[in-house]
């Protein structure tokens, strides 16, 4: 009978792939899924049942070579592959040491060594386990993509503030809940040590609020009334039981905003995104743009009418940017009923935003 760590990923998330692995000192020898990418598969006959430390069992079907581990003797990198295994490919420590490697731990990383480091593993804050990549067993750095290699050229605060923007300006302490929860291990610089120095942004501030109330500031003097008894005392000095209301009639109706510039330009040379919120379709429209001048957008704006057209729905009403050109203007003029520009840093009343 053979035992191992019922070291499962089924209550485990990102960044584990195909290619994890967890370094165990449970297992007494190394176990695969059928996405583990072993090198040499076969088949194997009358396996020996793995029994979990949680009472279930596996049965491997298979048995490859584990790959990149030139050091290691072919008995001691041989993996078995479990097809109701859900997590991580497990390495055994104990089949490691076996082939007289060292292993040496701390609260933070493992690295098991031959005469010289083989393999690195970085604990990993959910599960608590060694995790290493099987393509990448020293976990030496790899080259940055392009968008991250462009970023390296700002401060810090630039790069949270760009970061930042492309999570649509979330309040702080959703970012602290997503950093501890490991959703933006591939965001460079966003950590919960750099949130905290990271001031919080107009923008975000100007998304998350209602209208300002007027007379806020007021030079006028106070006086003991409170703001509700003033209020009806000033509009309506005497008592009615009129009351007044307004249907809004959004059908054909459409939001458009066109997002802030893009720190790299796409290879097609655009770097701004025009967003299309159609009411009738329940649909959100994207279409890329050069630049936000007026021709540019205009032409943009058409192909959108263009094709919601020929989707049978014909725009009539549109609430847009106040920020438009001349020439927009006065297409949408010949074009459409109505047009509203929306009032500046209020977000609320463009839907597209």
């Amino acid at each position: 009978m053979l035992n191992h760590s019922n070291n499962t990923c089924s209550n485990l998330q990102y960044p584990f792939n195909a290619n994890s692995a967890f370094l165990d000192s449970a297992a007494t020898d190394n176990y695969g899924n059928e996405q583990t990418p072993l090198l040499n598969k076969r088949s194997m006959r009358n396996a020996a049942l793995i029994h979990l430390t949680n009472g279930s069992t596996m049965i491997p079907t298979q048995k490859g070579t584990l790959p990149n581990m030139p050091d290691i003797s072919s008995k001691h990198k041989t993996c078995q592959i479990c097809p109701n295994n859900n997590g991580p490919a497990l390495l055994s420590i104990g089949q490691l040491c076996d082939d007289n490697c060292l292993a040496v731990c701390d609260k933070k990383k493992c690295i098991i060594y031959k005469n010289k480091p083989i393999i690195r593993a970085q604990r990993c804050p959910i599960s608590g386990m060694y995790v290493t990549d099987l393509h990448n067993l020293l976990l030496k750095p790899t080259k940055v993509s392009m968008l991250h290699a462009n970023l390296q050229q700002f401060t810090s605060i630039e790069r949270l503030k760009f970061l930042h923007g492309t999570l649509d300006f979330p309040p702080l302490s959703t970012l602290r809940r997503a950093i501890a929860a490991g959703y933006l291990l591939s965001f460079p610089d966003m950590t919960e040590k750099n949130i905290s120095k990271f001031p919080t942004q107009d923008i975000t501030v100007l998304g998350h609020m209602d209208q300002k109330r007027k007379n806020i500031q007021s030079t006028k003097p106070k006086t003991d009334e409170d703001e509700w008894t003033l209020t009806l005392n000033t509009h309506c000095p005497t008592k009615t039981n009129d009351f007044f209301h307004k249907v809004l009639n959004l059908n054909n109706t459409i939001y458009t905003n066109q997002t802030g510039k893009f720190h790299v330009r796409s290879i097609r040379g655009y770097q701004y995104v025009l967003v299309t919120y159609s009411y009738d379709a329940n649909a959100i429209l994207l279409r890329p743009l050069r630049s936000k001048r007026g021709a540019e957008l205009l032409e943009t704006i058409k192909e959108v009418y263009s094709y919601l057209s020929e989707q049978e729905y014909n725009p009539k009403h549109q609430f847009l940017d106040n920020e438009a050109s001349t020439a927009l203007k006065s297409h949408l003029k010949a074009s459409l009923e109505t047009f509203q520009l929306v009032p500046p840093h209020l977000h609320q009343k463009n839907t597209a935003e």
